[in-house]
């Protein structure tokens, strides 16, 4: 099993920076880091690019850049996780630049 690695996002285009990311690969962390993004972004962006730099100790300061899109599903997704019903109606996709 590989570590634990962590990641923050050191610029974007919507002007939003910060967070910590823990995931193995710098990919999973992007895919976390552009959710909140789109989050913090108007409802009106679906295409968001950023850098993601490495924060792990005893690492390089490896700098990552991705373009994220978030796509609408055609059928929302329901679950339920102890009682609560949650709906997911955008999927996130990334690509690293």
């Amino acid at each position: 099993m590989g570590k634990k690695r962590t990641f923050t996002v050191e610029s974007s285009n919507i002007q939003k920076s910060g967070g910590r990311y823990t995931s193995k690969t710098p990919n999973a962390a992007a895919k976390k880091a552009a959710s909140q993004l789109f989050k913090k972004a108007s409802k009106s962006k679906t295409q968001i690019t950023f850098e993601l730099r490495e924060t792990t100790k005893g690492e390089d300061k490896k700098i990552h850049k991705y373009t994220a899109k978030r796509v609408k599903l055609a059928k929302p997704k329901v679950i339920t996780i102890m009682g609560n019903e949650i709906t997911y109606r955008y999927t996130v996709q990334v690509k690293a630049v």
